[in-house]
């Protein structure tokens, strides 16, 4: 999975800088760093800050290009109003950020296509504003324990996984509105009222 993410933040750095591919201020992976916030060039594009221990985001206002942030296993607990400015966001992983409680207002990143937070267990919301967004691929909240409120539908056509097993206390699972032709992966756990086991499907071309 690392190296998938690795080789996805390399092509959205190869996209954006064709000329300058290894350019240091496209892309920096930081690790067990502790500053509580630092101002990157304003070229950034792709951030690997695994373990960070703040209770909050570490970037500054001035990321307007900011495609993927990679920082799995860290100790965020809010993103706050702030999150909204990041427009130009692709790739989203906090998984396993065992504190973040919830994911906010995401209207404005129309070219967002991925969110990894599995294993998230103290999240309880996430934002409607998800359901709107028409670039979503991979959707990943397994096992996130707390989860009850998930947008009620999907409307992204270029869906290809749905990952919300481990989800046990999610009362209502989203309706895919539109027709998805991509669908790759589609793993849930049934309605607890139910009493069903693991569904766990994947669809292959």
């Amino acid at each position: 999975m690392h190296d998938m993410i690795e080789e996805m933040g390399k092509e959205i750095v190869r996209q954006e800088s064709p000329q300058e591919p290894g350019n240091k201020q496209d892309r920096r992976h930081l690790s067990r760093f502790g500053c509580t916030a630092i101002c990157f060039t304003n070229e950034l594009r792709w951030l690997e800050w695994p373990k960070y221990t703040s209770l909050s985001l570490p970037f500054c206002s001035g990321l307007k290009k900011l495609a993927g942030p990679c920082m799995a296993r860290s100790s965020i607990w809010l993103l706050g109003q702030e999150f909204r400015l990041y427009r130009n966001l692709k790739f989203i992983n906090f998984s396993y950020c065992t504190h973040l409680i919830q994911v906010p207002d995401v209207s404005s990143m129309q070219n967002l296509e991925r969110v990894d937070a599995k294993g998230c267990q103290s999240l309880v919301d996430v934002h409607d504003s998800l359901s709107h967004l028409d670039k979503l691929i991979h959707l990943n909240f397994s096992n996130c324990s707390s989860l009850s409120n998930y947008p009620r539908s999907l409307k992204s056509e270029l869906l290809q996984s749905l990952v919300l097993k481990g989800c046990s206390v999610l009362s209502k699972f989203p309706d895919v509105l539109v027709e998805v032709k991509g669908m790759k992966e589609l793993s849930l756990e049934e309605l607890p009222s139910m009493n069903c086991l693991l569904l766990s499907v994947i669809l292959l071309d």
